[in-house]
């Protein structure tokens, strides 16, 4: 079990980006005990990308705000070389999402788009 965990895990860090549709889905579960285990180990690898890709935002927003204090008090001296910091990408957390839509199939689960209404 803990091989097929392995094995799953990183076959949804490899899958990549997927284009999302931006629309809504909806979530057709497979029955049994193996597919849920599979989707709760799509939900826990889910949850990691998100965490991380929060905490490099966070990481860059610090940075950032060092980096602009810096660039200010150096504008405020007189400085003609100051360097104004670069914004931070907002977190790319879809690709979480669109991982997770890889992985929910490959555990059997059917992803369709949601009637409207």
């Amino acid at each position: 079990m803990r091989q097929i965990v392995f094995v799953l895990a990183a076959m949804i860090f490899l899958a990549g980006c997927a284009g999302g549709s931006g629309g809504s889905k909806q979530y057709i579960k497979p029955d049994g005990p193996v597919a849920d285990d599979c989707i709760s180990q799509c939900n826990v690898v889910r949850t990691r990308c998100r965490t991380q890709f929060q905490d490099q935002y966070r990481a860059c927003r610090q940075q950032y705000e060092y980096l602009k204090q810096q660039h200010d008090y150096c504008v405020s001296q007189g400085g003609t070389w100051c360097q104004q910091p670069e914004r931070c990408k907002p977190a790319r957390t879809q690709v979480c999402q669109d991982q997770y839509d890889g992985c929910f199939q490959q555990c059997g689960g059917i992803i369709t788009d949601k009637p409207a209404g």
